[in-house]
């Protein structure tokens, strides 16, 4: 049962030559995100290498049904027990065996009379080096032991059953439901058994059918059955009413390379409600058509295929963005992959100044936030200081300071006392950085003095004058943070709180594609996590983390030190995907040492730097489970 799951898993989750191996391509996916990917099971931690069926051995009775896991990276061996979920598992990890640095389990054995042997990498060089050793594990003496079986699995049975049908043993709409199902296993098997050839004329005549599920299943059967005489229907899934089955016919047709449909690629676009992934896709399939690409990849004039140049045909962006016939919520997408600001920076300033788009308006404030020009800067200020704009841009402008220094920032004061709430405490958290200043000081000791003032604005000058909220719970006390922390919040606060330079949420994840890469992309985290375990996140970010998110340092021999995470070691050097310069190469000569760090890359404090109000309003925002523009 579980090689071939594993041997899938790796297929489902984008680990191929022939696609970008970051793990932040849309086409890849780390959790069964994507229709046609598969979620894991259970989660075994980094470079897992080993899988053994208990039942195969004579271990103690309670590892029935069970499995064992080498985690080479971890020096550990880990038992799964496992619970039937649908036509799958689900399971939880506990270590059994845990060794130094020179302990690297790797590859199981049972022989026929039950007895498990392992082998010892010793070594982390992945390169032979001479060493190694095997190791005999066995069950205690006088401890009741299993009876040696080798049947796998009744759940991976149940997806054998629907996965190797022949035609004339399942009728079509049995396979129709089947692509219905709630199971995503389900739905995956009933997807493989469709791609039999006996079934592409019910395939075909079922791409108009009114259940977007079935039509989503049916685009994934024929995707697979990499049959060219039905990629013709990938144009029709290019303009379906479901963005989700236009997302995953720019996946077909970018993989298969269909180059005659590279001008029909904008209808996934224009066809109907758009998302930041939806856009995003179809940037990447744009990449993936142009010739060059094509040709580059067919003579494989790079053996490894992700190095090969992936490019937008050259003013691409920019073409979108001028238009004026194009919808403007495209040309908004549009303006997040805008690179070469200062290229672009009358075309900018010329949006910021226009009140006739306010949609446009707002995506270039919130699109300007990192780029430092004084120019941009100044109109930003106007927009923040004139009381006839509408708050939200108001709040919104004083956002963008917080990452670029503002000659003429005094300017900013007054509105410590404007008349609009959300105003007065974007001006506030604006100044928190500025509050060494004489003038700042006495304007947040004044402020605190008067009686008319709120507890969100009373706390932001407290954390402002570099003072600790009084009466907070311990980290620890989680039950009374929840108690804390009850009340209603704004999504509007809670994004400008989630962008801000106090939180630093964006540094590291991303919402709505705007953000950073280091940590997992929040867009749909509401979806997986109630309000009770993202205030757990906050308060013990090292509590809970996804094996795809484990930081990795490297520290070089003149002690220079990089963390970051999706490590690759080579023959020569070791690659590191990190914050502030995305994937770097280091020399292994030049490295004093590399390992796992223990703890999250999310730096403890956080709820340190907020006010209550900011904690609420960000749960708020995390906890949207609908994925909508919130740049409109």
């Amino acid at each position: 049962m579980f090689p071939a799951f594993w041997r899938q898993a790796k297929k489902q989750f984008g680990f191929s030559n022939d696609e970008v191996r970051s793990g932040i391509h849309p086409y890849s996916a780390w959790n069964g995100e994507l229709p046609g990917t598969l979620p894991y099971a259970v989660a075994l931690g980094e470079t897992p290498s080993g899988l053994l069926n208990a039942n195969m051995a004579r271990l103690p009775k309670d590892y029935f049904n069970q499995m064992l896991c080498t985690i080479w990276e971890e020096s550990t061996i880990v038992r799964i027990s496992f619970e039937e979920k649908g036509v799958s598992v689900t399971g939880e990890t506990e270590v059994i065996i845990a060794g130094g640095e020179d302990f690297r389990p790797v590859a199981f054995a049972a022989d026929s009379k039950g007895n498990v042997f392992f082998t010892d990498w010793a070594l982390r060089d992945y390169p032979n080096h001479g060493k190694g050793k095997i190791w005999k594990l066995q069950a205690k003496e006088d401890v009741a032991v299993l009876e040696r079986n080798i049947e796998p699995f009744q759940a991976r049975n149940q997806i054998n059953q629907v996965e190797n049908v022949h035609p004339a043993d399942v009728d079509f709409s049995a396979l129709r439901a089947g692509l219905q199902s709630n199971d995503p296993f389900m739905v995956h098997a009933s997807v493989l058994a469709l791609t039999a050839g006996e079934y592409k004329d019910s395939l075909i005549s079922s791409a108009d059918d009114s259940n977007p599920d079935v039509r989503l299943g049916v685009l994934l059967a024929l995707q697979k059955s990499k049959d060219k005489e039905v990629e013709y229907l990938a144009k029709e899934f290019l303009t379906d009413n479901d963005p989700k089955i236009r997302n995953s016919a720019l996946n077909w047709i970018g993989k298969a390379g269909m180059k005659e449909r590279r001008e029909d690629l904008e209808l996934a676009v224009t066809s109907g409600e758009t998302s930041t992934a939806l856009f995003e896709t179809y940037v990447e399939t744009v990449k993936l058509l142009q010739p060059d690409f094509i040709a580059d990849y067919r003579t494989k004039k790079d053996p490894n295929s992700k190095s090969l140049k992936r490019e937008l045909p050259e003013n691409f962006i920019s073409s979108i963005i001028t238009n004026p016939a194009k919808p403007i919520a495209i040309r908004a997408f549009a303006l997040r992959y805008l690179h070469k600001f200062g290229e672009h920076k009358d075309l900018l300033l010329s949006f910021l100044q226009n009140e006739s788009l306010p949609k446009m308006r707002l995506e270039v404030i919130h699109t300007v936030q990192n780029y430092p020009d004084k120019d941009i800067a100044d109109q930003l200020l106007e927009i923040a200081l004139n009381k006839n704009n509408q708050e939200r841009f108001r709040s919104d402008a004083l956002l963008a300071f917080s990452a670029r220094s503002l000659e003429n920032w005094e300017a900013i004061l007054p509105l410590l006392d404007d008349n609009e709430e959300n105003v007065a405490l974007e001006a506030a958290r604006f100044l928190r950085s500025k509050a060494s200043d004489e003038n700042v000081k006495k304007a947040f000791e004044d402020k605190l003095a008067t009686n008319n003032i709120n507890e969100p604005m009373r706390q932001q000058l407290i954390l402002g004058l570099n003072a600790e909220l009084p009466e907070r719970p311990d980290k620890e006390d989680e039950k009374q943070w929840q108690v804390l922390l009850e009340g209603n919040g704004s999504v509007e606060r809670g994004r400008r709180v989630f962008y801000s330079n106090t939180s630093l949420c964006s540094t590291c994840h991303a919402m709505e594609g705007r953000g950073g890469d280091l940590g997992p992309e929040l867009t749909n985290v509401g979806k997986s996590k109630g309000r009770n375990q993202l205030i757990s996140s906050i308060l013990d970010p090292s509590a809970e983390m996804g094996p795809e998110w484990q930081g990795w340092y490297i520290r070089q021999k003149d002690a220079t030190l990089h963390q970051g995470r999706q490590i690759d070691v080579g023959g020569n050097n070791i690659r590191l995907f990190t914050q502030a310069e995305g994937f770097i190469n280091v020399e292994k000569n030049d490295i004093e040492e590399y390992g796992i760090i223990k703890e999250s890359l999310m730096p403890e404090g956080l709820e340190k730097r907020l006010t209550d109000q900011d904690i609420r309003d960000l749960l708020v925002f995390l906890n949207i489970r609908q994925q909508k523009s919130f740049a409109f």
